[in-house]
């Protein structure tokens, strides 16, 4: 394998600086910056289901996600909570289920 030659080096600078260069202008020229989470995310998921009017239970989240229930307990106490400010209640049925949701 060949050493890089000092014109390789600078090349790879240059073409560096630009791209840099490309971005900051992208982020001046006023285009939108990206939201949060992309449309059809577990997160997205997980927040509709926490929204709707009777709540969801872990179970139910676990199957809409493919997550274990340790992942979605930590999401709901960190991401959810963190990342996004909302707070989780949950309410148990009278069959003894935990439901959650968010406001």
């Amino acid at each position: 394998m060949a050493a890089a030659t000092g014109t390789e080096n600078y090349m790879t600078r240059v073409k560096s600086k630009k791209l840099c260069a490309d971005a900051a202008e992208q982020s001046q020229s006023g285009l939108q910056p990206k939201s949060k989470t992309r449309q059809n995310s577990k997160t997205n998921t997980l927040i509709a289901l926490l929204k709707r009017k009777q709540g969801v239970s872990i179970p139910e989240m676990m199957h809409a996600t493919g997550w274990q229930s340790h992942s979605i307990r930590g999401f709901m106490a960190g991401t959810l909570k963190k990342k996004f400010g909302h707070t989780a209640s949950s309410t148990k049925s009278k069959f003894g289920e935990r439901r959650y949701h968010v406001a």
